[in-house]
C-alpha cells in the first residue's frame, strides 16, 4: 500500500442528466453480450480551497456537525470548522515526538496513521493515536492516547476543545519493527465501547516473517481489540519481550475476546500465557481502512493482496483472514512452511475480492486494481439510492466503487467513478449530511 500526497477532500456526488431520455422502438436492434458500465456520480470538493498535506485519515464527532479532523501523515491532526471552512491545527505530534527524541518516522508507509476519539469524548477528552516513530535509529509502531484542553468558559465542553495536552501521552502499546510497509495502523471504537486496531503483517513479502499465521507472536497480521477503559471483568495482557507497554497498565483484554485461553491455532501449539489475547481476528496482510457500519454494527476490513487479489471482509469474531495461505478466496503459497493449511482449516469468505490489472481474468477491466482503500457503508441523505452500499477504492486504478448485499455472502459491485491519478488512501464520512469524503 503507497501513501499519496493528497491535496484536497472530495465528496461522492450524483452527476445531473443533461437531456431527458427517450425510448425509441427498433426491432433490429442488437445489443452485444455485456454493455458498457455507466457510473452516473462525478465527485466535488467538499471543503472548497482548503488544502491540506498527505491526509491520510478522516475523522467527525458523533452528533457533532460541524468539526471534521483530518490526519497529516506528516504529523497533524487539521481541525476544520466547517460553519467558516477554516482549519487550524489541533495536535502537532511531529514537533512533541522530536522534543521527546522520538521523531516521527514518514518514510515508506510509515507516519501518523490514525486517530479515533473515545465514546465519551465529549466528557473525557481522550482519544487515541496510531504512529511510526524511531528510537536510537530502530523502527517502531506505536498506539497512544492524548486528551484534550477542555475550554473555559459556561457549558463547554471536549467537544468544543482546539487544541491538545501533550504532556498526557501515554503509550499502550510499542512494538519494534523491522520493515516499514504493512503496517494497518486504523483505528476504531466499536459499539461495544472497545479500541478495535489493525495491524499488517509486518511487511516481509509472501509473509516472509511468518507473522500472519501466529497468534502467539507479536502485533502483527491482525485486528486487536481491547479494553482501555479497564472495565470490572477485564483481563490483564500477557507480556511479551518485543511488546512495550505502559507501566500504569493503561488497557485491558475484554473478557470474550476469543483467543482468552488458547492453545491451539493454524496447527501451532503454544503456551496460553504467550497468546496476544488482544485479538479478535487475525490472518491478514494490510488491512488497509476498516470501519463500522454504526446501524449494524458490522466491521468492514479491507485488506491489500501480494501479487493477484484485494479483498473486503465483513470481520467477526475469532474469523481466520486466511492469509498467508489464502488471498482472497484464492489458494496462496506463503514464504514460510507449512505451504498448505492443516486438514479441517477454513478462513473468512470474503465479500468481495478483485483481480489485479495485470491478472488473467474474465472480469470486466473496469472491477480490477492493484491496492484497495477500505471505505464506509452510505448513510448519506443526498444519495439515497446508495443507502447501505459500502463505497471503497483502489490506490492504484483510482476507480470507486460500491457493493451492493444482496442476501447472499458475496456482494454485488457497481463503478461509480474513476478518479486516475488522484490517489485514495482513505475514506471519511461528513458529518453535516453524511457524504463519502476521500
Amino acid at each position: 500500500m503507497r501513501v499519496p500526497l493528497v491535496p484536497t477532500l472530495l465528496l461522492l456526488a450524483a452527476a445531473p442528466l443533461s437531456a431527458q431520455l427517450v425510448r425509441q422502438s427498433n426491432s433490429s436492434l442488437v445489443l452485444p453480450a455485456t454493455l458498457p458500465s455507466a457510473t452516473g456520480y462525478t465527485v466535488e470538493n467538499a471543503l472548497g480551497s482548503l488544502t491540506f498535506s498527505s491526509p491520510i485519515c478522516i475523522r467527525s464527532l458523533p452528533g457533532v456537525t460541524n468539526r471534521l479532523f483530518v490526519v497529516e501523515r506528516g504529523g497533524r491532526v487539521q481541525l476544520v470548522d466547517l460553519d467558516t471552512n477554516t482549519k487550524s491545527t489541533f495536535l502537532d505530534l511531529a514537533t512533541y515526538l522530536t522534543a521527546e527524541s522520538t521523531p516521527l518516522y514518514t518514510s515508506g508507509e510509515g507516519g501518523f496513521l490514525s486517530m479515533a476519539f473515545h465514546p465519551d469524548y465529549k466528557n473525557n477528552g481522550l482519544f487515541f493515536v496510531f504512529y511510526s516513530y524511531t528510537n536510537v535509529s530502530l523502527l517502531y509502531q506505536r498506539v497512544a492516547r492524548f486528551q484534550a484542553v477542555l475550554p473555559t468558559g459556561p457549558g463547554k465542553t471536549y467537544h468544543d476543545a482546539t487544541s491538545v495536552n501533550t504532556s498526557s501521552h501515554t503509550k499502550l502499546i510499542s512494538q519494534r519493527d523491522t520493515a516499514n510497509n504493512h503496517n494497518g495502523g486504523d483505528m476504531h471504537f466499536g459499539a461495544d465501547g472497545y479500541l478495535y486496531i489493525s495491524f499488517g503483517d509486518g511487511g516481509a513479502q509472501y509473509d516472509g516473517s511468518d507473522n500472519a499465521r501466529r497468534i502467539a507472536k507479536d502485533f502483527f497480521g491482525g485486528i486487536a481489540r481491547i479494553d482501555v477503559d479497564q472495565k470490572a471483568g477485564s483481563n490483564e495482557p500477557n507480556t511479551h519481550i518485543a511488546v512495550i507497554t505502559d507501566p500504569s497498565r493503561s488497557y485491558s483484554i475484554p473478557p470474550d475476546n476469543p483467543y482468552n485461553n488458547l492453545a491451539t491455532w493454524n496447527g501451532y501449539s503454544f503456551a496460553t500465557t504467550a497468546v496476544r489475547t488482544e485479538w479478535w481476528s487475525h490472518g491478514y496482510r494490510n488491512p488497509w481502512r476498516m470501519s463500522f457500519d454504526t446501524p449494524t454494527g458490522r466491521l468492514f476490513v479491507a485488506d491489500v493482496g501480494q501479487d493477484n487479489w484485494e479483498e473486503i471482509s465483513i470481520v467477526t469474531r475469532g474469523a481466520n483472514g486466511g492469509w498467508s495461505w489464502r488471498e482472497g478466496t484464492h489458494a496462496h503459497t506463503p514464504a514460510v512452511a507449512p505451504l498448505t493449511p492443516p486438514a479441517g482449516w477454513t478462513s473468512l469468505t470474503p465479500i468481495y475480492d478483485y483481480p489485479h490489472s495485470s491478472t488473467s481474468s474474465a472480469v470486466a477491466t473496469e472491477f480490477r486494481g492493484n491496492s484497495v482503500t477500505g471505505g464506509v457503508i452510505y448513510r448519506g441523505t443526498r444519495l439515497t439510492e446508495l443507502t447501505g452500499r459500502y463505497i471503497f477504492a483502489d490506490y492504484v486504478s483510482g476507480r470507486v466503487w460500491s457493493l451492493q448485499d444482496t442476501g447472499v455472502t458475496r456482494w454485488t459491485p457497481a463503478l461509480l467513478y474513476s478518479e486516475g491519478a488522484n490517489l485514495i488512501s482513505a475514506f471519511g464520512q461528513d458529518p453535516r449530511n453524511g457524504d463519502a469524503l476521500y
